[in-house]
Formats: structure tokens, C-alpha cells, sequence
């Protein structure tokens, strides 16, 4: 009895200390979370939630007037929000080969950029101008066979070729695309090596294309943003014009034009010429920022492009008669008041359209003086040659042809 007895105060008292334990621990707890509330210790819980509620923290009034007019001018800008202008790439036969290509430049701000260089400087370089943007954009799509790109690449390699082989030049005949091709990829290998040896020399430690892009050098400095834009390795190193993509092609011939327009004889030339003729700007701009720019130097493939507000984006947006009496219409019934660079826009596109308009008249008239003539030259010719110059006084067709 005493043993049983003894074992079962044991167990009771093994009990009663678990239980001791356990209630300590309890209260030791409830304890330590008293004191922690004494000493401004919040719990992890707590915590925890304000952090949440820090998180979640309402945007100020100011910052919800903001997101709502942005959220509103977007949804009024909608007519504007999609170009005016789907044109279909297809050749004659259905042949979309070159689509991908032409849809691509469209989306190359250098392209018209590149032309408007040209444009500006084609009285001292005596070049024939092109007032189609499309005849460019066909020029850099089939290289081998462009008589207006050997023109164009001929008038900016003049001053290089000069003393060489290239003869032709004196006597005024463009050199044909096996010649000048090779004459503009020892032009910009000779410029990277250039770059490179110096870049070597200022930073002896680091790879090539390293060097490239970290020489600092004064001496580096021209190389490097002259021909960065097309890369740290030479675009020529194993391909030629005409193996390059579309778009290494036109960013070629935009960083040839720009280096040619910066020779200082030409320098000195821009600069007899007005700034606005110079300066390349939107002329409006829609409600949520985006940046429309037209180039009037084509004024036989009018055209409007839409630079997104980010700056990153270049598309064409409208082209032609049509697409941009549309665009006009869209702005003219946007709803709201109308802001600065829209209204800017507007003006814009009603004098272009006048434009048009007063072409349309001239064409108009020529076709019936050209119809008026080819009657006179089907007149028998028994006919009297004094009624025929009558009749010629009275029309008026030799006065206006």
C-alpha cells in the first residue's frame, strides 16, 4: 500500500509540476506582454497590422484629382488613339515580302529625319531631292538596284572619294552600288579601328568592346558618340549594306548624313539658313501628350507621325488627303475643352488641307487646258489655220501652257 501509495504521489506530484510549469509559463507570458505594453513595446501582431495600414496608405486628394483627369483625357482621346492610315504593303501580284520591312521604317523617326538633313543641305552637295518620302523607303527596302540611293550615297562620300578611283564624280555620274558600298564600309572601319586604338590606348586593361564604351578619353570622345549609336563593333565587320537589316541600313545613312551635315564648310552653311527650317518640332500635340510632327519638304507624300509621350514610340499616323481629313474631323468632335497643343493641331491640318484643295483646282484646270489642246490637234487639218488661232486666243491654252 505504502509503495502504491507513494507511487501514486509521485505521479501526482509529476502532475501537479507539469501543470505548475504550464501555468507558470502562461503567466510568465501574460507577464512579459504586460510589461512590454508598459514599455511601448508593441506586439508582432500588432505590428504587423500597421505595417498593413502604412502600406495601404490613401493617395492624397491632389494625387486623386491628377489620376482621375489623366484617366478622363484618355478616355476623351480615344478618336485619336489608332492610326488614320492602314495602307497595304502588297505588290501587284500579292507579293508581301518587303511589308515587314516598309513597316518597320515607318516606325524610324531617322528616316524623315535623315531626309530632311538632305533636303537642307541638297544645294551645296548638288543633289536632285525627292519630295516622295516613299522613293526613300524603297531605296533602303532594294539597295543593289536604287539609282536614287547611289545618288544620295555618291553626294555624301564626294568629299572621301575625291583623288580615287572613283572618277565618275567629276564628271557628274553616280557611282553604282558595288562601288560606293565598298567605299562606305572602308569608311567606317577605318572610324572603328580608329576608336578602338585609342579606347585601347586610354584603357589597356579592359576588352575591346569595353574600351569602346568606357573611353573617356578626350581624343575617344568624338568616335564614341559618332558611332556608339551603331554599336560597339563595326555594323560592316562581316556583312555589307546590303546584308544589314532594314534598320541598321537607315541608321547607317542617318549617321552618314548627320557626320557629312557637321563638316564645318556645311556648318557654315546651315547657319546662313532660317532656325525654323533648321529645327525638326511637333506642330501639336493631343491631350494626353503624344507629339505629332509633318515634314512639308514632301509635299508630293504628305504625312503625319505621332511620337508617343513617353518618347520611345514613332509611328505614322496619317497620309494623304483622306486620312487627314479624318484625323480632323476626330479632333474637331473630341469632347471637353479643347487644350493648346489640339487646337494647334487643328490649325494645322485646316491649312494643309487648303493645301490641297488649291492643288486640286491647279490639276483641275490643267486637265481641261491639256483636253482642250488634244481637241485642237484632232481638228482636221483642211481647217482654216486662222480659226485654229482664234480659237487658241479665245481658250487661252497657249497663254496657260
Amino acid at each position: 500500500m505504502a509503495t502504491s501509495d507513494s507511487k501514486r504521489m509521485e505521479n501526482g506530484t509529476r502532475g501537479g509540476s507539469v501543470t505548475s510549469n504550464s501555468i507558470h509559463n502562461g503567466m510568465t507570458c501574460h507577464t512579459a506582454s504586460v510589461k512590454q505594453k508598459r514599455m511601448g513595446i508593441k506586439q508582432s501582431g500588432t505590428k504587423r497590422s500597421t505595417e498593413t495600414k502604412a502600406n495601404v496608405r490613401k493617395p492624397s486628394k491632389t494625387q486623386e484629382r491628377k489620376t482621375k483627369m489623366r484617366s478622363q483625357r484618355e478616355r476623351d482621346n480615344i478618336p485619336l488613339s489608332k492610326p488614320f492610315y492602314n495602307e497595304s504593303c502588297q505588290g501587284e501580284n500579292g507579293d508581301d515580302s518587303h511589308a515587314e520591312d516598309l513597316n518597320k521604317l515607318r516606325k524610324m523617326w531617322e528616316l524623315p529625319a535623315t531626309c530632311h538633313i538632305l533636303w537642307l543641305l541638297q544645294e551645296p552637295l548638288k543633289l536632285q531631292f525627292s519630295t516622295c518620302l516613299l522613293d526613300y523607303e524603297i531605296a533602303l527596302i532594294k539597295p543593289t538596284c536604287s539609282i536614287l540611293l547611289d545618288r544620295i550615297v555618291t553626294k555624301l562620300l564626294m568629299s572621301e572619294l575625291r583623288g580615287t578611283k572613283a572618277f565618275s564624280l567629276d564628271i557628274g555620274v553616280d557611282l553604282e552600288y558595288e562601288i560606293w558600298s565598298q567605299h562606305l564600309e572602308g569608311r567606317y572601319k577605318r572610324l572603328y579601328d580608329h576608336w578602338h586604338t585609342l579606347s585601347a590606348t586610354s584603357n589597356p586593361a579592359s576588352s575591346p568592346i569595353e574600351q569602346a564604351g568606357n573611353g573617356n578619353d578626350t581624343s575617344v570622345y568624338p568616335y564614341k558618340t559618332t558611332l556608339s549609336y551603331l554599336g560597339a563593333e563595326c555594323p560592316f565587320k562581316n556583312a555589307s549594306f546590303a546584308d544589314l537589316s532594314i534598320e541598321t541600313r537607315c541608321k547607317v545613312l542617318y549617321n552618314l548624313s548627320e557626320s557629312i551635315a557637321n563638316e564645318t564648310k556645311f556648318q557654315t552653311y546651315l547657319q546662313q539658313m532660317e532656325e525654323d527650317d533648321l529645327r525638326i518640332e511637333p506642330f501639336g500635340y493631343d491631350r494626353v501628350g503624344n507629339a505629332f510632327y509633318f515634314f512639308p519638304e514632301f509635299y508630293h507624300d504628305r504625312r503625319i507621325y505621332r511620337l508617343k509621350e513617353n518618347g520611345q514610340t514613332w509611328d505614322l499616323w496619317a497620309k494623304g488627303e483622306a486620312s487627314f481629313r479624318e484625323m480632323l474631323k476626330n479632333l474637331e468632335h473630341l469632347g471637353g475643352r479643347k487644350a493648346r497643343g489640339e487646337q494647334d493641331l487643328i490649325e494645322h491640318l485646316r491649312d494643309i488641307l487648303e493645301q490641297y484643295e488649291a492643288e486640286g483646282k491647279v490639276y483641275a484646270k490643267q486637265v481641261e487646258l491639256a483636253n482642250r489642246k488634244a481637241i485642237l490637234d484632232a481638228m482636221p487639218r483642211k481647217k482654216s489655220l486662222r480659226l485654229r488661232a482664234k480659237y487658241l486666243t479665245k481658250t487661252g491654252v497657249n497663254k496657260a501652257l
